[in-house]
C-alpha cells in the first residue's frame, strides 16, 4: 500500500469533505421525461394558460414578465387576455417549416419562447421574430435554458432566462395564488421546479472544487481503483462457481443461483428452488456504525409460499412482519452474517466463512424447516 495515500487519509478529516447531495428523484424521472424539451414546452403551455384547471392563473406569464422589465424595461407587453400555442409554425425565406416552442399572443402582443433544456441554441431566431405578425415594440423574444447563454449574438429582439431563475420568480410570486390553487397542480408544479434544479445541478461545483483541488483527482482516482477491486473480488466469490462444492461440502442443501448485480444473489435450496436465502452484500463495502456484514433473507416464491401463507405457524418461528411480502414473493425473516474482523475474514477463507455462518443461521434452519414440510406434505 502507498504509504502517501494512507497518510493523506489519515490526514482528512469526514467534515473536510465535501456533502454528496442525492437528486431528488421525480415523476419526471420515473416517466424518463425529465430532459425532453417538448414534455417542458407542454407542461410550460399549461401552467402559462389562465384558463387551465391549475388555478394558479396568470403566475407564470406574471412571473416571466417581472424578469423581461428588469432586463428590458422598455417591453412592458401587458396582456390580459392572451392564448398559448405550442409548436407553432415559422416558415423560413426558403420555404422550409419551423416550430416555435411557445407562442403567447393576444391581437396586438406577443412573447415568442424558445425552450432549450440541454441542447444548444442552433434555432432560426430571426424566422420566428419575423413570423409573428406583431408590431415590433410589442413583442418580445425569450429564450429558456439551463444556462445562461448570450442571445445578443443571435438576435437582439431575444433575451435570455435560465428556467432556474424564472423557477424562483415562480417560487416568490406564488403566495398570490397558493390558497386558490389545484392541489395537485401544486405537487405537478413542485415536481417540475425540483426536475429542473436537479437538471441544472447535475455536476455539483463544490464537489469538482475537490476533485481537481492540487492531486485530490490522483488520489481519489487511486481510492475508487481500490475499493472497485474489492467490490469485484468480493462479489466474483459469493458467485463463484465453486461456492457449490464447498456448500456441499459443509452439507448446506444450497445451491447458487447468480444474479451478477454487485448487491445480492440467491443461494436456493436444493429440494426446492422457490425457497431461498438471498444474500443482499452491498454491506460489505457499504458498511457504516452495523458493522461489516451480509443480509441473510428467508425467501419464499411460487407454490411454497403459498403453502407457507396457509401452514407458517408449523414453523419453530413466526415471520418478522417488518419484511416484505408481495404477491410473488415473501420475506419471511432476516439475519445478518458479520464479520467483525473485514480485513480477516474477508480475505482468508471468505467463501468458507459465508458457509459457516449460515450453517449456524437462524435462516437456514428455518428454511430446511419449511422445505422439508413443505416436501413432505
Amino acid at each position: 500500500m502507498d504509504n502517501s495515500l494512507q497518510n493523506w487519509l489519515n490526514g482528512i478529516k469526514l467534515s473536510d469533505l465535501p456533502i454528496l447531495k442525492k437528486k431528488k428523484k421525480t415523476i419526471m424521472d420515473i416517466a424518463g421525461i425529465d430532459h425532453l424539451e417538448t414534455k417542458w414546452s407542454s407542461i410550460y403551455a399549461y401552467f402559462f394558460n389562465p384558463k387551465e384547471a391549475h388555478g394558479l392563473g396568470t403566475l407564470f406569464y406574471d412571473s416571466l414578465l417581472d424578469i423581461v422589465l428588469q432586463k428590458k424595461p422598455e417591453k412592458r407587453i401587458q396582456m390580459d387576455c392572451f392564448t398559448v400555442e405550442t409548436e407553432f409554425p415559422a416558415t423560413e425565406k426558403e420555404g422550409n417549416t419551423k416550430f416555435i416552442d411557445i407562442l403567447i399572443k393576444d391581437g396586438e402582443h406577443a412573447i415568442i419562447i424558445e425552450n432549450k433544456v440541454h441542447a444548444s441554441l442552433y434555432n432560426p431566431l430571426s424566422t420566428y421574430w419575423e413570423s409573428v405578425n406583431v408590431e415590433d415594440d410589442k413583442k418580445c423574444g425569450v429564450v429558456l435554458s439551463l444556462y445562461n447563454i448570450n442571445t445578443e449574438k443571435r438576435n437582439h429582439n431575444f433575451i435570455n432566462i435560465t428556467h432556474e431563475r424564472f423557477m424562483k420568480q415562480i417560487e416568490k410570486n406564488l403566495y398570490k395564488h397558493y390558497r386558490v390553487a389545484d392541489p395537485k397542480s401544486l405537487l405537478f408544479l413542485q415536481d417540475f421546479i425540483q426536475n429542473i434544479y436537479n437538471q441544472k445541478n447535475i455536476m455539483d461545483k463544490e464537489l469538482l472544487d475537490f476533485y481537481y483541488k492540487g492531486n485530490n483527482h490522483l488520489k481519489i482516482n487511486q481510492l475508487s481503483a481500490i475499493r472497485n477491486s474489492i467490490i469485484e473480488d468480493l462479489s466474483e466469490q459469493i458467485e463463484d462457481d465453486n461456492i457449490n462444492t464447498l456448500l456441499n461440502q459443509y452439507e448446506l442443501n444450497l445451491e447458487l443461483k447468480k444474479k451478477k448485480n454487485h448487491r445480492f444473489t440467491y443461494y436456493a435450496f436444493t429440494k426446492c428452488n422457490k425457497a431461498m436465502i438471498t444474500l443482499i452484500y452491498d454491506k460489505l463495502w457499504l458498511y457504516e456504525n452495523n458493522g461489516c456484514r451480509i443480509q441473510a433473507i428467508l425467501e419464499f416464491q411460487g407454490d411454497i409460499m403459498k403453502w407457507i401463507e396457509k401452514n407458517h405457524t408449523q414453523l419453530s418461528i413466526e415471520p418478522n412482519p417488518e419484511l416484505t411480502k408481495q404477491k410473488d414473493y415473501w420475506h419471511y425473516y432476516s439475519e445478518d452474517l458479520i464479520f467483525e474482523s473485514p480485513a480477516t475474514e474477508l480475505s482468508e477463507g471468505f467463501q468458507q466463512n459465508i458457509c459457516e455462518k449460515l450453517k449456524k443461521s437462524i435462516v437456514y434452519k428455518i428454511g430446511c424447516e419449511a422445505v422439508s414440510l413443505f416436501c413432505g406434505k
